[in-house]
């Protein structure tokens, strides 16, 4: 329901997204591109794939990987 941005996507966008989904499932799947990447692509337009990869791995991360029902980056917050 939110518009996408008017400018490239950045951490605060990412946060936004994940605020209204919960998760983003992962998914080594790649007919395109890896499934994970597609939600936010969706809900913001074209974004810089490091912007998903650098929130899981750097020393600030957004998210973690979280192996429950299925695979997931979560918020940190969870």
């Amino acid at each position: 329901a939110d518009p996408r941005p008017g400018r490239t996507p950045d951490r605060r966008h990412l946060g936004r997204v994940l605020a209204r989904t919960g998760l983003l499932q992962i998914d080594s799947v790649s007919a395109v591109v890896r499934a994970h990447y597609m939600p936010l692509y969706s809900r913001l337009g074209p974004y810089p794939l490091a912007l998903l990869d650098n929130a899981a791995v750097t020393r600030k991360r957004k998210v973690f990987e979280y192996w429950a029902h299925e695979a997931s980056f979560l918020p940190v917050e969870t």
